[in-house]
């Protein structure tokens, strides 16, 4: 018998995360968490987790600094970031500082910022609203 593929689903909205174990329940084996913490714990003790999917806004952490510490600690696993942003682990620009302000903010924030291309990328993105299909053929690619 074939072992299905084990993923770890990363969701605080309670309704969604359920959604998705439904979703893809039969296909695949399932362990769902609410927190940063508790993914960086089932990732340290079950090796055979090859996919995440991370919401990119959860408590007590963003998806993007959750994407580090999981490419850190388990380069193998694959990250599926499920972002309403319009790029994995980019956040939607801000409003930009009055003109007077944005040298001064720029040198005082460029040696706080990591260079971006450093920073791990998922492998994939699923944007939200998200669609049932949209969520298979992504997982599908990335098996």
């Amino acid at each position: 018998m074939i072992r299905a593929k084990k993923i770890l689903i990363v969701y605080d909205e309670e309704n969604t995360a359920e959604s998705l174990k439904l979703l893809l329940s039969d296909k695949y084996d399932l362990i769902l968490t609410h927190s940063a913490d508790q993914c960086l714990q089932i990732l340290k003790n079950d090796k055979n987790i090859f996919l995440v999917l991370l919401d990119n806004q959860i408590p007590a952490g963003k998806g993007e600094d959750i994407l580090a510490r999981i490419k850190q600690s388990s380069p193998s696993v694959k990250v599926a970031l499920i972002s309403g942003y319009k790029s994995a682990g980019t956040p939607a620009p801000l409003a930009p500082p009055a003109p007077e302000s944005r040298a001064a903010s720029n040198l005082a924030n460029a040696a706080q910022l990591p260079n971006p291309a450093a920073r791990p990328r998922a492998e994939a993105t699923i944007m939200k609203p998200f669609r049932n299909d949209e969520v298979l053929q992504t997982i599908a690619k990335l098996c």
